[in-house]
């Protein structure tokens, strides 16, 4: 059963994920870059721990930050 968040984690392209959950776009990765509006589908994603945390395909696979909003294990 999904349980809601409260602690910060974040995440960032090529880390692998500490938790099982549902993770929302926070931010691009890179300071100084073009931002990057991801669509519907990336900003939010669903990852199983250990998953490589991957980037925004459609801004050319751009680097990006999410955050845990919901555990799912």
């Amino acid at each position: 059963m999904p349980s809601a968040v409260f602690d910060n984690i974040y995440v960032e392209t090529g880390d692998y994920a500490p938790e099982s959950g549902h993770y929302i776009y926070k931010r691009s990765a890179k300071k100084g870059v073009l931002p990057c509006i991801p669509t519907d589908k990336e900003k939010v994603i669903t990852l199983k721990r250990g998953e490589i945390v991957p980037p925004i395909a459609s801004c050319n696979n751009h680097a990006a930050v999410y955050r845990l909003t919901i555990r799912t294990e």
